[in-house]
């Protein structure tokens, strides 16, 4: 889980533009790595990916 927070710090949070991208895009590519991540955190991947998606539509909007 503690994957999951730091990749969502970085992806909203980071003051760094390359790791803010970088964050944002493991999230958006989800692959095998996010799904594994996902799923030792005993979370649905797909859920995970909608909902961080979605903030990042909100974050761009405010």
């Amino acid at each position: 889980m503690a994957v999951l927070e730091t990749a969502l710090h970085d992806a909203l949070l980071s003051q760094d533009p390359s790791l803010m991208r970088s964050a944002r895009r493991w999230f958006r590519e989800g692959g095998q790595n996010f799904e594994l991540v996902c799923d030792l955190a005993d979370f649905d991947a797909s859920f995970v990916q909608r909902k961080i998606l979605c903030l990042f539509d909100q974050q761009a909007v405010a």
